[in-house]
């Protein structure tokens, strides 16, 4: 459903904690998992300082449990669709913490230590495996 909504090849995004490990937002919570389950993962080489890795980290780890919730996905349909012409109620549910589709989780993990992915003026959310994947496949600036 995600690769359709989002006309992408790609359909999952997670956040590598080390260890071999990674946190995905996944049905019924976020979870930890090796990430030798993704054996065709493609890591970011967004430039990070020491102390952003390890509050992302963090983030990402006290984030386990977190439920994922389908209607996300089908708001960002909507928003994308419609663009910001949707309710305010839409753009409020895609911001909320209390439950995040995997690309979600790592946009906020990445707030969290204080760093912005997308300064485009987007409602906080909206995001999706493919605008990731879009991020780290710019040539460096």
């Amino acid at each position: 459903m995600i690769r359709i909504i989002t006309r992408s090849t790609v359909n999952h995004a997670a956040i590598y904690i080390g260890g071999g490990q990674i946190v995905e937002g996944y049905a019924p919570g976020a979870r930890m998992r090796p990430l030798s389950e993704w054996p065709n993962a493609i890591c970011s080489t967004i430039k990070l300082t020491g102390t952003e890795r390890l509050a992302i980290c963090r983030y990402a780890q006290a984030a386990i449990g977190t439920p994922y919730n389908y209607l996300d996905i089908a708001a960002q349909a909507f928003v994308r669709v419609f663009h910001r012409n949707v309710p305010r109620f839409v753009l409020n549910r895609l911001g909320r913490p209390d439950r995040l589709q995997c690309a979600q989780l790592v946009d906020l993990a990445y707030a969290a230590a204080g760093v912005t992915l997308f300064p485009d003026g987007r409602p906080f959310g909206l995001v999706a495996p493919a605008d990731l994947l879009d991020l780290i496949a710019k040539p460096a600036q």
